[in-house]
């Protein structure tokens, strides 16, 4: 079943993926995400500790897992060991490229 991961994401970072510029996000592998699970991204300015009211979504296309392979997981191991363990790279896409902004 695809869930919805709702994730703040830093202004700089959110308008980059906005722009067509950023297709992936580096997280913390803390909430079980799969192919196929949509990321609500939230902008949230860190300086000022506030919500911007900018909301897109995303589908996760792909998944690289830090850390040694974790069989049954559905994704890519992180060949070069380069990414830590508890952390995954999100490859995403558009859902709807009008909402949000």
């Amino acid at each position: 079943m695809m869930k919805r991961h709702e994730l703040k994401t830093w202004p700089t970072y959110f308008g980059a993926t906005l722009n067509g510029v950023k297709d992936f996000d580096i997280r913390k592998d803390d909430r079980a995400f799969d192919v196929g699970d949509f990321l609500i991204l939230i902008e949230f300015d860190q300086r000022m500790g506030e919500f911007t009211g900018r909301v897109m979504e995303r589908r996760i296309d792909s998944i690289v897992y830090g850390g040694p392979m974790v069989t049954g997981k559905p994704g890519i191991p992180d060949p070069t060991g380069g990414l830590r363990e508890g952390f995954v790279i999100l490859g995403h896409s558009y859902v709807n490229p009008g909402y949000g902004g």
